[in-house]
């Protein structure tokens, strides 16, 4: 996960929530947590779920390679967040050809398939799917190319096209 360790409304709970729901049954795994904020917060989830041996909070990322190169080291990346816009970490993650499960608010419908995503909040749903998919590299990699094509739309060119596109018709209208 990638995000504001302090914002609560990043799902750190609910992705905690998941992982405790389902350690016993996938015992090797790791979350790595990054992220600006002192995470004062998710330490006492871990603790309370007693999740410390399982979780690593790296603090913070400089923006470009240092995010790639963690992006790069995900097996799955989590985004269960209770409200966003259209997070643009999500789609860095896709354009690394991340596989990605996330929450259905905001703009993530918009980028990733209905399979890859749980109601906000349900991390009973999420500890599912992260069940489903670590242990199916065919899955993964069926969802890593899907993320990487979906990426492209997302380019700084296609979306300034996009943009000039809307406000020309917006200007033609008035």
């Amino acid at each position: 996960m990638l995000g504001n360790l302090d914002i609560y409304y990043k799902g750190y709970d609910i992705a905690i929530k998941a992982l405790a729901y389902i350690k016993n049954d996938i015992p090797d795994f790791m979350l790595y947590i990054a992220g600006n904020g002192d995470g004062n917060n998710i330490r006492r989830l871990l603790d309370k779920y007693d999740l410390n041996d399982h979780v690593k909070i790296l603090g913070s990322l400089k923006s470009g390679e240092e995010v790639f190169k963690f992006l790069d080291s995900l097996n799955i990346y989590l985004h269960p967040s209770l409200t966003e816009g259209l997070p643009r970490v999500l789609i860095e993650a896709m354009s690394r050809a991340c596989p990605a499960l996330a929450s259905s608010v905001g703009g993530i419908p918009e980028l990733l398939n209905e399979k890859y995503l749980h109601q906000p909040g349900d991390y009973k749903e999420l500890s599912k799917q992260i069940e489903n998919y670590s242990i199916d590299k065919e899955k993964l990699l069926l969802m890593a190319n899907e993320n990487f094509i979906k990426a492209k739309e997302y380019t700084n060119s296609k979306l300034n096209k996009r943009r000039s596109e809307f406000f020309k018709n917006f200007r033609d209208s008035i």
